[in-house]
C-alpha cells in the first residue's frame, strides 16, 4: 500500500527573520501516529532550523497535525 506522507505544522518561538517566531510545515513518514508526531515536536524541543554553515537552534512552541 502506498500511503501519502503525513504533515505537521510546527510553530517555533524563535529562529525566523531577526530571530522572530515562525512556523513551517514538515512532512513525516506515513506510518507515524498523531501521538508520535506530536511527541517528536513537543513544546520545548529544540531543532536546528538553519542551513549549511548557518546553524540556528529554534525551540518548538506548539505543533498541530495537518494530514
Amino acid at each position: 500500500i502506498n500511503r501519502p506522507l503525513r504533515e505537521i505544522m510546527v510553530y517555533y518561538k524563535n529562529g525566523g527573520k531577526d530571530n522572530a517566531p515562525f512556523c513551517t510545515a514538515v512532512n513525516m513518514a506515513a506510518h507515524l501516529t498523531d501521538k508520535e508526531m506530536l511527541d517528536y515536536f513537543a513544546p520545548g524541543a529544540v531543532f536546528n532550523v538553519g542551513a549549511g554553515e548557518f546553524d540556528c537552534m529554534a525551540e518548538v512552541e506548539r505543533a498541530e497535525i495537518i494530514l
